[in-house]
């Protein structure tokens, strides 16, 4: 019995069978004549690259190049212009991106390494778009990008590529459902942005260094210097062992996220079986991993915060507060500043090790400085701010989160 061609979600007043096409029937699929990187310019129109469609792709910034307005007029004569509704498809590199056209601004596009389909009226360009982000275009493209070291995929294949079409008013309708998702998911990236960067304001603004031991932004009513003292002073060095397999909870630091679960950042083990001699960590203990990272050249200083306990090997340095020392949470942002870089880096004065870990002692560790606000109302005053940031950042991650799984959902119920 033949299978019906019908996605498993639809609009109310769509029936039948979408038809199954292959691209070359419905869409004129071609590229541009050869631009030389001679004709490269810092200024004009903008020419895009295989990589500037994935950067698109991926809503990430890139270096724009662009050819003069003479070599525009030139080449566009001999093969036309790109349009509102045409849609861009990489061809080499990271094969089968897809980037819709939404303006009138003029751009050229490199031959070959570009798959350029003008819209002739007869598709939604934000259907076809999406239609390239699914499973089943992406599928045949990467079946028939070849066996080399680099894939393909030309204009011969992409007028080959299966794609399962319905009428025009139904392209309408799902086109605008996926145009609002990703208004939304744009809109939350946004938001989101903004906090970080409230964030990261402040975080560099609020909390006195060792130079200057008054902070930038300061609370109404509090004034004076901050003091400074060593971590020493303030914690006590744990070795607590997971001598009885109390738990079987390995963990990393992740410096975007703590101390986390080494099989969901990892999707897998990292730890040995036999876990007996680890650390074992307790929630509200805080633990240092001396290794370096991109962004992050001094390590990172966590506190656990997602588990009551865990496991962590013993090249972490790991610690607890003194009875009522100081705030917990304002030692939490403290060490999301970088203000406690330079005293980790006179210790560290021989550099990182080959591997990426840091010639640290736990002895040197603690003598580390940190700098504090000798009213505990300030420290809390502080910490609660910040807590309240993180709790809107992690609220519109999840938001984010949601919103893609909506649409990763709808990407395979609405399209066949």
């Amino acid at each position: 019995m033949a299978t019906i061609n019908i996605p498993q979600i639809r609009f109310k007043g769509f029936e039948g069978e979408w038809d199954k096409k292959i691209l070359g029937e419905v869409v004129t699929i071609c590229s541009m004549k050869r631009v030389h990187q001679s004709d490269w310019t810092t200024s004009g129109i903008r020419f895009f690259r295989a990589r500037d469609v994935v950067a698109a792709f991926k809503n990430e910034e890139i270096e724009p190049i662009f050819i003069s307005e003479e070599k525009y007029r030139e080449y566009s004569s001999l093969c036309g212009k790109v349009s509102i509704g045409d849609l861009l498809v990489t061809g080499v590199g990271t094969i089968g991106v897809p980037y819709l056209i939404k303006d009138s601004n003029p751009i050229y596009i490199k031959d070959g390494n570009i798959i350029w389909m003008k819209n002739n009226g007869s598709f939604n360009g934000e259907f076809l778009y999406h239609c390239f982000c699914g499973n089943k275009v992406q599928q045949f493209i990467k079946e028939t990008a070849g066996t080399g070291t680099v894939g393909t995929y030309t204009i011969a294949n992409g007028k080959k590529t299966p794609i399962d079409f319905t009428s025009l008013p139904e392209q309408n309708k799902i086109a605008s459902l996926f145009t609002s998702l990703d208004k939304q998911i744009s809109t939350s990236e946004a938001k989101l942005d903004k906090l970080r960067t409230i964030k990261k304001t402040l975080l560099k603004k609020m909390f006195a260094d060792q130079d200057e031991l008054t902070p930038q932004i300061r609370f109404k009513g509090f004034d004076g210097a901050w003091e400074e003292k060593r971590l020493g002073e303030i914690a006590n060095r744990l070795t607590r062992r997971n001598s009885n397999n109390e738990c079987d909870l390995p963990l990393t630091i992740a410096s975007q996220y703590g101390l986390i679960d080494q099989r969901e950042y990892f999707n897998f083990r990292v730890a040995s079986s036999n876990i007996t001699n680890y650390f074992l960590l307790k929630k509200g203990e805080f633990a240092y991993n001396k290794s370096t990272s991109d962004g992050y050249p001094w390590g990172s200083i966590k506190r656990l915060d997602r588990y009551p306990m865990g496991v962590l090997s013993t090249l972490y340095i790991i610690f607890e507060l003194k009875n009522n020392s100081v705030v917990s949470d304002y030692v939490v942002s403290y060490y999301n500043t970088k203000n406690w870089y330079n005293s980790v880096k006179k210790i560290a004065a021989e550099g990182a090790r080959n591997h990426g870990l840091l010639n640290i002692s736990p002895i040197e560790f603690f003598t580390t400085n940190i700098q504090l606000p000798q009213n505990k109302k300030e420290q809390t005053k502080i910490a609660s701010l910040f807590t309240s940031l993180d709790k809107q950042i992690s609220n519109q991650e999840q938001k984010i989160e949601k919103l893609k799984a909506i649409k990763k959902t709808l990407l395979k119920k609405m399209f066949v």
